[in-house]
């Protein structure tokens, strides 16, 4: 087989080239791209979180639109407002009360000084306070906005309401402020945070914190004590209409699920998610470096053990498979209060993957495509196609391993080949006909052609592909090549193209051999070499003398499987020419030997072996009359008595030997 495959290495090169780039990529990750994913990942993990199944210690007070159109007092609104809802909510029993408004500025006397007995006789009220940065002729720089002196020596405390929104606008982190607005509200019961190590837990999206809205405080019986006792409210704006009267900018923030379409949550909303964080010790916090570094080095080191062993065309599947099971874990340790970002090794496997399949239809694919061409006239496309898609069975050079080789060799085709010496397309048709026919049944069975010598085929099994049942693969070919030879002589006939059928005879040898390429560095094929090989090709020349068919060796016997062996019969025990040691003979039928057949043959056998040549010829009489498709058998062994039956007893072994090809 003439090899153009010039080296198999080729995949695994490809790979390392992969390889190559994963490790570039995951240091972008780490190093460049990381705040971005690590943002997009915190997103994600927010819209797939399940809805909580716990109550909340939390609720916001919302001054909302219908709480501004009940209200007739023009903004600013009279400190009053806010001592009645305080004082309603004491008398609800809640634990303590935050203010997310800034009481900066004094007011009407009454109104703050109402507002400031109401704290008075509260638990806990905090009010907002915030940094603005401010800009004069003289001075320029940043002053914290604290509530009027009046509110704070009632008993209230502040606490910044300021956020930080990451760089695309998204609250994903507490503030870094102290004291945070938050952490003065839960007081004792806070547990802080650290600043860029934990992670704000939001509710998803479905769930929302309790709320109710303010002009139900402000109505008479529109509260029930059982939503709001034991309870920390919070009271902001709830509103897209009104802006935040300190920073002219409309209270709204934008939270990870935003990106999803869940819109924005009002400034109180945040504050509540961040005390209801405070409160249950509910942030979440990133893995340490060295176990996020250890999960990353896993998955990618799982990706390189995928692309290493699997085909192209699933390596996209392995590796979204890796990708949903990486993202599982992110999830699962999500719900334990830990961020790990699965999302770091998805451009490597992304990155991996387009190298893959750049690389298979530049490189790899060329020299898949001189595989196939190398091996399209001597195997099957399925046998092609395992072969492309593992190319490292295919060891280059030479190999040792167990094989059955085939020889098969069309009979009188050297009159057919005299009768149309004039007519040398027609002869080629014919032979083209009869090999085509032959060799489909040799692919059909996964065998390989080695070459076609003239009307003569060579074929084996288990190279390049492992076949463990090597020598039942090509007994069966042989008995399919008979059909498909008697089908072919029906065609020809027909088509008077030959007046009598052909014959083909086959040998079988199955033993240890060479195989790989072989031949010079400018050409060389792909075959076997051994023993075996000759012991087929005196077998399939054997054929002619003892009228059979098939011929096979004892060694392919001894793999059979039970059906093939019950179409098997031993028929001589042979020293081939070039060999030694005798070779137990064997004759592969198109149909099982029946007892009685068995019998007669084994009875000529004894006589014959035994040296009683006279005895045996009355068998092979009995074996011509009782069993007819032996009778070619018969005839070539009455033959050769006739040239033994003078030779004394002495002398003979009961091996015959074999002087010709």
């Amino acid at each position: 087989m003439m090899a153009s495959v010039k080296s198999l290495t080729y995949l695994l090169t490809g790979r390392r080239g992969s390889f190559a780039l994963a490790v570039v990529i995951f240091l972008l990750s780490i190093f460049v791209m990381r705040s971005p994913l690590d943002r997009f990942s915190i997103d994600l993990l927010h819209l797939f979180t399940p809805p909580f199944s716990e109550g909340d210690d939390v609720v916001v007070i919302a001054i909302d639109e219908a709480t501004l159109q009940a209200v007739e007092d023009p903004w600013p609104w009279p400190r009053q407002y806010y001592g009645a809802m305080l004082n309603r909510l004491n008398e609800l029993g809640v634990t303590a009360v935050g203010f997310d408004i800034q009481f900066v500025d004094e007011m009407s006397h009454e109104g703050d000084t109402y507002f400031a007995n109401a704290i008075a006789h509260s638990k806990r009220v905090v009010l907002g306070s915030d940094m603005v940065e401010r800009s004069t002729e003289y001075f320029t720089g940043v002053i914290v906005m604290e509530p009027i002196s009046q509110l704070t020596e009632a008993g209230a405390i502040s606490g910044s309401v300021g956020l930080d929104p990451d760089i695309d606008g998204i609250v994903r982190e507490p503030p870094d402020y102290s004291p945070s607005f938050f952490g003065q509200l839960a007081g004792s019961r806070a547990v802080l945070t650290q600043r860029n190590k934990d992670f704000i837990k939001y509710r998803p999206l479905g769930s929302s914190l309790k709320k109710i809205s303010a002009l139900q405080l402000l109505i008479e019986g529109g509260v029930r004590s059982e939503d709001l006792t034991g309870k920390f409210a919070v009271i902001g704006w709830d509103t897209k209409a009104v802006v935040d009267a300190n920073n002219g900018q409309v209270d709204r923030f934008r939270t990870p699920l935003s990106r999803f379409g869940g819109g924005t949550l009002a400034g109180v909303e945040v504050h509540a998610t961040l005390l209801r964080n405070a409160l249950r010790n509910d942030w979440v916090s990133s893995l340490p470096p060295v176990a996020n570094m250890a999960l990353w080095l896993l998955a990618i080191s799982i990706s390189f053990l995928v692309i290493s062993v699997s085909s192209i065309s699933r390596v996209a599947l392995y590796f979204f498979l890796l990708q949903l099971g990486s993202f599982g874990l992110s999830l699962g340790l999500w719900s334990k209060g830990l961020f790990f970002n699965a999302l770091v090794i998805t451009p490597v496997l992304m990155g991996m993957v387009a190298y893959a399949v750049v690389n298979d239809l530049f490189t790899v694919g060329r020299q898949k495509r001189e595989l196939r061409k190398a091996f399209d006239q001597y195997l099957s496309p399925d046998m092609i196609e395992k072969l492309v898609e593992d190319p490292e069975k295919l060891k280059m050079g030479g190999e040792s391993r167990e094989m059955t080789i085939m020889f098969c060799d069309i009979r009188g085709f050297t009159s057919i080949s005299e009768r149309f010496k004039n007519e040398p397309d027609k002869l080629a048709d014919i032979i083209n006909r009869l090999l085509t026919a032959l060799t489909r049944e040799i692919l059909d069975t996964g065998g390989t052609v080695d070459k076609y010598m003239g009307d003569c085929i060579m074929a084996f099994w288990n190279a390049p592909l492992e076949q463990h049942d090597h020598a039942s693969r090509a007994a069966r070919t042989a008995l399919n090549m008979m059909g498909a030879l008697e089908r072919s002589n029906e065609a020809l006939i027909a088509e008077g193209l030959i007046t009598a059928p052909l014959r083909v005879g086959i040998g079988l040898g199955t033993g240890y051999v060479v195989v790989g390429n072989m031949g010079s560095t400018q050409r060389f094929d792909y075959t076997v070499l051994g023993d075996t090989v000759n012991t087929a090709s005196r077998l399939e020349g054997l054929t002619k003398q003892l009228g059979a068919s098939i011929l096979l060796a004892q060694p392919t016997i001894d793999k059979l499987t039970s059906d093939l062996l019950s179409h098997s019969i031993e028929l001589d025990l042979v020293r081939l020419k070039g060999q030694q040691s005798a070779v137990c003979v064997h004759g592969l039928f198109n149909t099982p030997i029946s007892k009685e057949e068995r019998a007669r043959i084994a009875k000529f056998l004894k006589s014959y072996r035994s040296g009683k040549f006279l005895q045996a010829r009355a068998t092979l009489e009995e074996i011509r009359d009782a069993a007819p498709r032996f009778s070619p058998y018969a005839d070539a062994l009455s033959s050769r008595l006739g040239t033994q039956i003078t030779l004394p007893q002495h002398q003979w072994t009961g091996v015959f030997d074999l002087s010709t090809k």
